[in-house]
């Protein structure tokens, strides 16, 4: 059969070699047959070959064929006869230089059809992984879980039982995804997984992305939260390629901020990413201490409370009077997201500490000068007490029948009493009366006749 097809596409190719004593003037011998032409001293080897029924017009370009590894790929090969109801006998795939088939496609013998062909492959090359569809045009060489050692340039020899031998080249790129790239910190050159920080506000982060293989070399690109943020490859070598990437001062929007090192060499697979959130501190936007400011009572128990807003994570809240800390009767509570923190104190003030200032502290301990206050000054109410003396200027031990004496009589009271009465016996007596803050001292004078 080889020897026949051999012949047949000598016959064809060798048209105008032959001589007119070979042949009639006017004609060709081809299969076997006596074939007229067109008497032309310029006729082609195209024009004589398409009156002998053979359209070259029909080859199939060598083409090149992609192909990610682990996927699956078509291998096209030209199928149709230059010859008008011509049929397929043969079809050999050959990979690069060798001379011994890795595929072929068999329909020799009682016109077979394309469902009775015989199939066979080299399991040494292809693994049992290809299968030759020839029911369409351009039949195709499936070819299953490709990997690198596939790429290569493949050659699809058909043989028809008429028509000369048509080869058809296919060059198969075989792309390797590079691996899941890598984080690393500019300077330390931790890797960094998951999450990233924490930092302050205004602090600078300087990060490496690291992808390594990947044929072609990927390209290695910086997102924050989807959005494109640095495109340029800072060093390719030959089996690695970087990224660094920068952010300078940084601010609270930064927080939760998505920052994905992201690897591609192709548009068919989806590309390998790393994905880092970043985590940073904040000291308290505000604090306040949420009771009316309205006077306390002396002796009664009071809640105070105070809310720090913003901190990250919670801040260290304390509370201090006269300035003294208070350590006990203190309660915190934070909400669910860890921005609103309550600190809640329990106090009972005393007449001692009218006046004083209660203040409330919240900062972050790790973020130098984060700390903010609220202070309220105490305004304590208490019932009045009273201390009855004899007179400054008296001596006791020298007091004589007959003498005038005075007393005094100090108030201490919040607020300030608007009456003190003497009574002597159980009469009324007239006296003066001095304001000294929250003391009243009022005077009595008692004369001879008294």
């Amino acid at each position: 059969m080889y020897l026949i097809l051999i012949l047949l596409s000598i016959a064809v190719h060798s048209v105008h070699s032959q001589q007119p004593s070979d042949y009639t003037r006017n004609s060709v011998y081809y299969a076997g047959q006596i074939m007229p032409t067109v008497p032309s001293t310029e006729q082609s080897s195209q024009d004589v070959l398409k009156e002998l029924g053979v359209d070259l017009s029909n080859e199939v370009p060598e083409i090149s064929v992609s192909a990610v590894q682990g996927s699956s790929v078509e291998l096209p090969c030209n199928l149709t006869a230059p010859i008008y109801g011509d049929k397929v006998r043969l079809v050999l795939w050959f990979k690069n230089d060798s001379s011994l088939p890795i595929y072929t496609y068999d329909t020799r013998g009682e016109d077979k059809s394309y469902e009775e062909a015989r199939h066979w492959s080299d399991d040494k090359v292809l693994t049992g992984r290809a299968f030759f569809r020839g029911d369409h045009d351009p039949g195709r060489l499936i070819l299953d879980n490709v990997g690198a050692k596939d790429q290569g340039v493949y050659k699809c020899r058909v043989d028809f039982r008429k028509a000369p031998t048509r080869i058809s080249n296919v060059n198969l790129n075989v792309i390797v995804p590079p691996e899941k790239p890598r984080i690393y910190t500019v300077g330390d050159s931790q890797e960094v997984r998951l999450k990233l920080g924490p930092y302050n506000i205004g602090d600078t982060v300087n990060l490496r992305c690291i992808s390594l293989g990947g044929r072609p070399l990927p390209k290695v690109t910086w997102w924050r939260d989807h959005a494109l943020l640095d495109s340029t490859d800072s060093n390719q070598a030959s089996f690695k390629t970087e990224n660094e990437l920068s952010l300078k001062d940084l601010k609270r929007s930064d927080l939760h901020s998505i920052l994905t090192c992201q690897a591609s060499n192709n548009n068919i697979s989806v590309p390998v990413s790393t994905s880092v959130k970043l985590d940073m501190n904040f000291g308290p936007t505000n604090v306040e201490i949420l009771n009316g400011r309205e006077p306390l009572s002396a002796g009664k128990r009071y809640e105070v409370k105070c809310q720090s807003i913003g901190a990250r994570p919670p801040p260290t809240v304390t509370w201090w009077l006269g300035g003294k800390q208070i350590r006990n009767s203190v309660e915190e509570n934070t909400s669910p997201d860890g921005n609103v923190t309550v600190s809640t104190l329990s106090l009972m003030p005393t007449t001692m500490e009218s006046g004083n200032l209660l203040v409330c502290q919240a900062g972050n301990p790790r973020i130098p000068d984060s700390t903010l206050e609220d202070a309220w000054k105490l305004q304590i109410h208490f019932v009045p007490s009273g201390t009855l003396t004899l007179g400054s200027s008296l001596n006791a031990s020298n007091i004589k029948e007959g003498d005038d004496v005075y007393f005094e009589c100090s108030v201490r009271a919040s607020p300030a009493p608007y009456k003190i009465t003497w009574r002597h016996n159980g009469r009324e007596l007239s006296h003066n009366v001095a304001k000294k803050s929250h003391h009243l001292q009022s005077e009595f004078s008692s004369s001879k006749s008294h």
